[in-house]
């Protein structure tokens, strides 16, 4: 009974397009008809002027009319009688109306096998490749409205294969069937009218999808489902109005690809099934990328997208990647080939990079990508600082010779990556986590990236980028500054950080590290990015001060005991006071060169507290002197520090000129 009523729904469907169709034409063949009469009339208007202007203009118009047959002339001359003519009267049903006719009996045809006890399969697939032969003949003008026909009739069939079960029962006939049909509306979309074409495509894929979530996508119903998928990738990528087609391709092979991975044959077939996927797309990416220039960012997005997702899918779900190295070999493969699109893009072009605009951008974030994802699984910590920044370096200098903000993007990115890595590396140190020897880490994770990047931020300069140059110089000096406190942290501990806690002697010692920094940073501001250095050499001097009298107020609580130390003569504490107290001089040397009052000021007032501190406490601690001793060196020395703040030409001041 159900069968019945869709074979009559169906039947009603076509012969209601049919009816459509039919009077569409035939109301373009009535205009068509009022346009040709007009412009009969309109040649016969211009023919009689023309002949009026003849006239007057005493020219003779030649007009050359056809000599008549002999039979004519003899009938006009012997005034025989005219040749009787019969009319036939014939039905009124115009060519389009039987078109439509033919169609609608075509699409019902294939339920007469019923008739004959043919199986349901095989009246199924017939009523299938049935629609595919409609979509076929519409590439020709007079059968155009057979594409809608196809549409409704494949689509009818494909529903009656489910609803009769057919289609579980035979899936092989079915799903070459639902093929065939698919890809020949990808052709007809490709060549004719897009909509009907990709109605049919997707009603098609659904069909398939459905069957393969019944059967298993490891059946014919899965690949006629890639065959679908594939061919509408390759079909979208053809032309720019069938973009979507590819966009949508992309989504159903992640959707397909899903499905896969809940399914019992997974296990075996999910790695090649998802390989095969990401390869597709690539090639189309590596083929019509350099073609289209600008125009194909969608399709290097898939491009790219595709076999990273299939790398990532693969490595997480356990399956052909599942050790990190391989994972990590395959990421690298995939950066070295994204980068080969660049360069085949970059060659064909004739602007070069300028023609690629977003293209390249797509292009160099998959790069990047794969290869952070290569150097994270591959490298520990302190080694991925060091590849980071060659990567920024190597950025850096390809943008010398080929200028793009793209390459001083992604060399910032590599750097603010290494910072990241760095950060990593440092945890692992102190907490004692590595194999490595403490100063080899300090110097392959630290030092080297420090001068590797300052090196891509010198090149930058010299580019004339000062954004990218100031930032590059950034991440440079954030990372020699760790280095320095990292290699005091693991003298001063003898290489147990864990065991011993800080004292305020390295405490002390790395706030040298600070203002050190900051005073070279300052003294060399003109032979990098002056603005970055400034800055840092400003708030590193600040900052140090700040902490320090911070520090200095804990020393007097019991927060700081005397403690063993593997160094004891650099773990004095008031050494806390003097090494940072020596080097706020120079600084007082250096602003007040530069007629800087604030931080003349600054450095001085600081710079001697400490070294008043100093003084008074190695004489309090001396052994032998007198208690009184110590009380008045320290009031000396303490007025001292305050009063110096007050002598005349403390600061210079600049001097002004005409000029």
């Amino acid at each position: 009974m159900l069968f019945f009523a869709l074979l009559a729904i169906q039947t009603a469907t076509a012969l209601a397009a049919g009816v459509w169709f039919w009077r569409r034409l035939e109301r373009q063949q009535a205009e068509i008809a009022d346009l040709r009469e007009a412009l009969a009339e309109k040649s016969v208007k211009r023919a009689k002027v023309a002949s009026a202007r003849g006239a007057t203009a005493e020219v003779i118009p030649l007009v050359a009319e056809a000599e008549a047959a002999p039979s004519e002339r003899a009938q006009r001359a012997w005034n025989l009688p005219a040749t009787p003519t019969f009319t036939v009267p014939t039905a009124g049903i115009s060519v389009e109306t039987a078109r439509g006719l033919t169609l609608g009996i075509l699409a019902i045809a294939p339920a007469l096998g019923f008739a004959f006890s043919a199986s349901a399969a095989t009246i199924v697939a017939c009523g299938l490749a049935i629609g595919a032969a409609m979509m076929a003949i519409a590439h020709r003008p007079m059968w155009r409205a057979a594409a809608w026909a196809a549409v409704a009739t494949s689509g009818a069939w494909a529903l009656i294969g489910f609803a009769i079960g057919s289609a579980a029962a035979d899936p092989a006939s079915y799903s070459i069937c639902v093929a065939l049909a698919a890809l020949t509306g990808l052709v007809h979309a490709h060549s004719h009218r897009v909509s009907t074409g990709i109605t049919m495509t997707l009603i098609m894929t659904i069909a398939a999808l459905a069957l393969s979530l019944q059967a298993g996508m490891v059946s014919a119903a899965g690949i006629a489902f890639g065959v679908i998928v594939a061919a509408a990738a390759i079909t979208g990528a053809l032309s720019l109005r069938l973009e979507s087609l590819h966009l949508g391709a992309f989504g159903t092979a992640l959707l397909g690809l899903f499905v896969l991975s809940g399914q019992p044959s997974a296990a075996i077939w999910f790695t090649p099934v998802t390989a095969w996927a990401g390869a597709i797309f690539f090639a189309i990416a590596a083929i019509r990328v350099p073609q289209q220039g600008a125009r194909g960012v969608a399709l290097a997005g898939t491009g790219t997208l595709a076999p990273l997702a299939a790398i990532t899918a693969l490595y997480f779900s356990h399956h052909g990647l599942s050790d990190r190295y391989a994972a990590a070999g395959g990421f690298a493969v995939l950066a070295a080939l994204f980068a080969g699109v660049i360069i085949a893009a970059t060659l064909r072009r004739e602007r070069g990079l300028d023609g690629l605009k977003a293209t390249l951008w797509v292009l160099m974030a998959a790069v990047f990508t794969a290869f952070a994802a290569a150097v994270a699984m591959a490298l520990p910590s302190w080694l991925a600082v060091s590849a980071f920044a060659l990567a920024a370096l190597a950025l850096s200098a390809i943008d010398l010779g080929l200028p793009s903000r793209a390459w001083r993007a992604f060399a910032c990115l590599s750097s603010i990556f290494a910072l990241i890595f760095a950060f990593a590396a440092a945890h692992a140190l102190l907490n004692e986590t590595s194999d490595w020897p403490p100063l080899a880490l300090i110097a392959t994770g630290f030092v080297a990236p420090s001068a590797i990047i300052g090196a891509a931020a010198l090149a930058g300069k010299r580019r004339l980028a000062r954004m990218s140059a100031g930032f590059l110089e950034s991440a440079a000096i954030v990372l020699g500054v760790a280095a320095a406190d990292l290699a005091v942290r693991v003298v001063y501990a003898g290489g147990a950080v864990m065991l011993e806690p800080i004292s305020f002697a390295e405490f002390g010692a790395h706030v040298g590290v600070w203002l050190l920094a900051a005073l070279g940073l300052r003294m060399r501001a003109r032979h990098g990015a002056r603005r970055v250095r400034i800055a840092f050499a400003n708030v590193m001097l600040v900052v140090a001060i700040g902490v320090l009298l911070a520090a200095a107020a804990l020393w007097m609580l019991p927060f700081w005991n005397s403690r063993q130390s593997p160094a004891p003569f650099i773990s004095r504490d008031t050494f806390g006071f003097l090494v940072p107290g020596l080097i706020l001089l120079a600084h007082v040397q250096f602003w007040r060169s530069r007629a800087a009052e604030p931080q003349t000021r600054l450095a001085l007032a600081s710079g001697a507290l400490l070294i008043a501190a100093f003084v008074t406490l190695e004489v309090t601690r001396a052994d032998g002197d007198a208690d009184w001793l110590g009380a008045v060196v320290g009031a000396l020395s303490f007025a001292a520090a305050i009063g110096v703040n007050f002598v005349p030409g403390v600061v210079r001041r600049r001097q002004s000129t005409s000029k």
